[in-house]
C-alpha cells in the first residue's frame, strides 16, 4: 500500500495549558494545508471537532467499518449521522467492547 506513518505528539510543556486545551489542537484543524491525513483525538470533544473531520462511512470500505461497529464504538464515533471516528479503545472500567 506504500504508507508512510509518523507520529507527531501534541503536548503541555510548560503545564500552563492542561490537558483540556482543545484550542491548541484545533488551529491543526484550522490550518488550509494538508501535512497531517490522520488525527488521534480525545473523543470528548468529537461535537468540537466534528465540522473538520471527514465522513468514514464515505471513505472508508463497509468490511473495515464493521471492525470498529461494536454498539458503544458506534455511539462514541457517530455524530449526526456521520462516522467521524474509529475507537482505539474504550476505559474499560466504565465501558467494555
Amino acid at each position: 500500500m506504500d504508507i508512510t506513518l509518523k507520529a507527531v505528539y501534541l503536548n503541555d510543556k510548560d503545564g500552563k495549558s492542561g490537558y483540556n486545551d482543545y484550542d491548541s489542537t484545533l488551529t491543526f484543524f484550522t490550518k488550509k494545508n494538508s501535512k497531517y491525513d490522520v488525527f488521534v483525538y480525545d473523543i470528548n470533544y468529537l461535537k468540537i471537532y466534528s465540522p473538520y473531520l471527514l465522513d468514514l462511512n464515505k471513505h472508508l470500505p463497509k468490511e473495515h467499518l464493521d471492525l470498529y461497529s461494536s454498539e458503544n464504538n458506534k455511539n462514541l464515533s457517530i455524530y449526526n449521522n456521520e462516522r467521524l471516528g474509529l475507537m482505539k479503545y474504550l476505559n474499560q472500567e466504565k465501558d467494555m467492547l
